[in-house]
């Protein structure tokens, strides 16, 4: 990829967020699966990583948490 192909692809990634990673979140979720023995840390992780790919600006486990639909950040600071 060219330098000006590299930064659009860049702009749409942030300007879109989740629209864009939602695509890639199935695979990602799948190579991260097999790592997790109990299936509500695995939640937990999907959680973490998805509320990541959407959060902006500084994230902590409050926040997070927050936009994940979790009550408090213990599972995924436990995480």
């Amino acid at each position: 990829m060219t330098e000006q192909q590299n930064r659009v692809a860049a702009q749409v990634m942030v300007e879109g967020g989740l629209a864009v990673w939602s695509s890639w979140l199935d695979v990602v979720m799948s190579i991260i699966s097999p790592v997790f023995a109990q299936a509500r840390s695995r939640w937990a992780g999907f959680d973490y990583v998805e509320a990541l790919l959407g959060a902006q600006g500084r994230r902590s486990c409050w926040q997070l948490a927050e936009l994940a639909g979790h009550a408090t950040p213990r599972r995924l600071q436990a995480l």
